[in-house]
Formats: structure tokens, sequence, C-alpha cells
């Protein structure tokens, strides 16, 4: 099967030194945003910004070309400040051209256990959350493949979009109330390993 062509953009984010840095939330933006034909040429970029005490994050997703880029599940890494890479996604429904699927993921594979504490990333805000759930397991996905059939639907409709854990945080109003949120998170948005004091 012939795979479908990619670019890849990376985006370098740095804290808003702008903005209050303290939990629960911080801001974080991108500074910079480039296309690349390969993952390697984004890791060689990546270099010229390494090292900056403002780094939080550099993150590289994967578009397939004459896909709409506002849907489907992306490809993307993570990489920490120093530029290891930290977490991979599993490929989508954008990349069902791929013939990829997703089989789940092992518990040792996964840097977050429940009740963890981590940093979620939504957008341009780094919240604090609590890991209530882990990605399904293989033996979970198998289950829920043969469910499917069983009941007549395809068992090709688990992609990567699965592959999330799901996380608990809470947010604080200026009138004193709180509200909580659950997220339904990919992993490569949870960065447990980059708290900041």
């Amino acid at each position: 099967m012939k795979t479908q062509s990619r670019v890849f953009i990376l985006k370098i984010f740095i804290v808003d030194a702008r903005k209050p840095h303290r939990y629960p939330t911080f801001a974080i933006y991108p500074i910079e945003a480039f296309c690349f034909l390969s993952l390697e040429d984004c890791i060689r970029k990546m270099l010229h910004y390494i090292p900056d005490d403002n780094l939080y994050c550099f993150v590289v997703e994967a578009h397939c070309c004459g896909v709409d880029i506002h849907f489907g599940t992306k490809e993307r890494w993570l990489f920490l400040p120093d530029g290891t890479l930290y977490s991979h996604t599993n490929p989508g429904d954008e990349e069902i051209a791929r013939n990829m699927e997703y089989h789940g993921r092992a518990p040792e594979e996964c840097h977050f256990k429940e009740g963890d504490f981590v940093e979620i990333v939504t957008g341009e805000t780094v919240t604090l959350g609590i890991v209530l759930q882990q990605p399904p397991t293989p033996a979970q996905i198998y289950y829920i493949r043969k469910r499917l059939i069983e009941n007549g639907h395809s068992e090709y409709s688990i992609d990567g979009s699965e592959d999330r854990y799901i996380t608990l945080s809470g947010t604080f109003k200026e009138d004193g109330n709180s509200a909580y949120m659950h997220y339904y998170s990919t992993f490569f948005v949870l960065a447990g390993a980059l708290f900041r004091g």
C-alpha cells in the first residue's frame, strides 16, 4: 500500500513570562512554527533553540496532504526542552490511508498512572490535573473489538484517538468558586516531567 504524503509542523513553546506563573494554571505560547518534509528535519531545527531556560516543549504534528488539518487525530511527538523525545501518539483517523490500527498501550509504556499529578496542555494554557485513567490496554482493546464484531460493527472503528488519558482538573474563579473538568487528553499533552517550582 502506498504511504500517504505528509508534512511535519514543528512548534516551539515557551513559558509566558508576562503572565503569572503559578499553579493551578500558567500560560505558554508558541514562539515559532516551521513546516518540514520529515521528522528528522524538525529535530535538526530544534537544536538551534537549545539551551533556553524559557523553553517549555517542542511539538511536532504530522499532517496528511489533502486532508483538512482541522479534523482527524494527528500523529504527534512531544520533545522536552533539552530535545529528548518524551512521547509519541499513535496515528488516528487522519492516517487511515496508511492502514494503521490502534492496539492499546501496555501500562508499563505509560508515563503516568492513576493518581499522578500532571501538567495538561490545552491550547496555550497549562493546568495542573490528576490522572483518573490510563489509555486502554491491549486486552481492553481486544475485548472492545470482539464486542464490536459481535454487535455487527466494524472492528476498525478503533484508532489512535483512543490513545489518551482521562484526567481531572480544577479551575478557580474570581468569585471564589471552583469548577472541575474532565479532560480526555492524548498522552502527548501530559507533561508531568516538566513540573516547575
